[in-house]
């Protein structure tokens, strides 16, 4: 719970600190880059965990997938608030480490946009679920969380430079 509450604590920093980044179009950009970073960072954690798990190549426990599915939903749902996408923040128009967003994200942000909500609901169904032990959690990363990342690596992020 202590955790959770710390967590909390972290995305509402994080969301004032992306609403106060407005000083110029540039830092507003830079912030929103290094702001989606640490949410994709995040959610790869928790993935390659969960991942670790359904492979049995780390113990499964069941809390610890709850927790790392709740911090997916969460760090998901911040993803898909359209003030993290800003025109002009892909990986072509700027030189930002480590930014590998495609243009064609800006082709149809709303439709790119729905895939973090899809994501986070489907996190969010793993981490309600309870007890559904490790079946659960492999069929939740074969179906839908598994989908919606591979779909977004392969459509919008651009190979690493």
């Amino acid at each position: 719970m202590k955790a959770k509450t710390s967590l909390n604590l972290i995305l509402c920093s994080v969301t004032l600190l992306v609403g106060s980044v407005t000083a110029s179009d540039e830092l507003s950009i830079n912030g929103a880059i290094e702001q989606r970073r640490i949410h994709l960072k995040a959610i790869s954690d928790e993935m390659k965990l969960l991942g670790g798990m359904a492979k049995t190549r780390v113990p499964f426990e069941q809390s610890r997938a709850n927790e790392a599915a709740a911090s997916v939903q969460e760090r998901a749902a911040a993803l898909a608030m359209p003030n993290l996408w800003p025109a002009g923040s892909d990986a072509s128009s700027t030189d930002h480490d480590g930014n590998r967003a495609k243009p064609a994200i800006w082709d149809d942000l709303d439709s790119y946009l729905v895939g973090f909500t899809k994501l986070s609901e489907s996190a969010a169904l793993l981490a309600a679920s309870g007890d559904s032990g490790l079946e659960g959690l492999q069929s939740a990363l074969q179906g839908p969380m598994g989908q919606s990342c591979k779909a977004c690596h392969t459509d919008y992020r651009a190979k690493k430079r």
